[in-house]
């Protein structure tokens, strides 16, 4: 890749490890080289922290929750005949 072809992107793409080696190696001299760059690539880096620490702890706290299912189980004589299950 050449420098002048670089965007935001290749920056993302960067950040995600969706980059060939010298795809990396070129986005990587690029980011280094260029300030704007760089600052995009450290936002882009905490965003992707933040929505990993968040995502682990909504999953963390979705495992520990206990929810209530009431679904009808069957029909008898013309009234439902309700199961509850908890999760």
């Amino acid at each position: 890749m050449d420098f002048s072809t670089h965007d935001d992107f290749d920056i993302q793409a960067l950040v995600d490890y969706e980059l060939s080696y010298e795809s990396e190696k070129s986005v990587r001299q690029y980011v280094e080289a260029n300030p704007g760059a760089k600052k995009r690539y450290e936002e882009l880096r905490r965003q992707k922290m933040l929505l990993q620490a968040w995502w682990q702890q909504s999953s963390a706290q979705a495992s520990q929750s206990k929810y209530l299912l009431i679904y009808p189980a069957c029909e008898q004589n013309g009234s439902s005949v309700y199961s509850t299950v908890i999760h």
